[in-house]
């Protein structure tokens, strides 16, 4: 197959169960790596081995399921993985009113207003929702892969097959 990814667009993979969607989603997002053919980023050959070396070339993936700790508090958790550290090597430490700061503006952003940040993100599944689904600012991802389907058809909306 060939798939072209370009700044400013929407591109969408659609199939049917078992067509390979999510596999290559799971590739280009480095969680697997592919087999055969040519895996170009920006004209370069690539072979990703984690997701850290994808999102190092500017990709992120935001997986269908819930990707949260509820008992954390709601900016810890919008930094899942990519918390945001200050100091110098070897004693770094997490920038916390940064990644606050940050967390509290990209919620407002998306019409979240919170009075606490530092409620359990549990004790909201819209926020919780939102910040799993949103790849944290840190990450500076150039492309942003979600990996979700459609509910299944519900009776009514199903052809009727004779």
């Amino acid at each position: 197959m060939d798939l072209a990814v370009r700044p400013g667009q929407v591109t969408c993979v659609l199939g049917d169960n078992g067509a390979g969607k999510s596999t290559l989603i799971k590739i280009v997002s480095g969680l697997h790596r592919h087999t055969e053919g040519e895996f170009l980023v920006d004209g370069l050959p690539v072979h990703f081995s984690t997701p850290r070396e994808a999102l190092d070339k500017g990709i992120a993936t935001v997986y269908q399921d819930l990707a949260t700790v509820p008992l954390m508090p709601v900016w810890r958790n919008f930094f899942l993985g990519s918390e945001l550290t200050k100091g110098p090597w070897p004693v770094r430490r997490l920038d916390i009113q940064k990644m606050k700061r940050t967390a509290d503006e990209e919620l407002r952003n998306m019409g979240i207003i919170l009075d606490d940040l530092e409620q359990p993100i549990g004790n909201s599944p819209a926020v919780s929702a939102s910040a799993s689904r949103s790849p944290a600012p840190s990450t500076s991802a150039r492309v942003s892969s979600s990996s979700t389907s459609p509910p299944p058809p519900s009776a009514s909306s199903s052809p009727a097959w004779s």
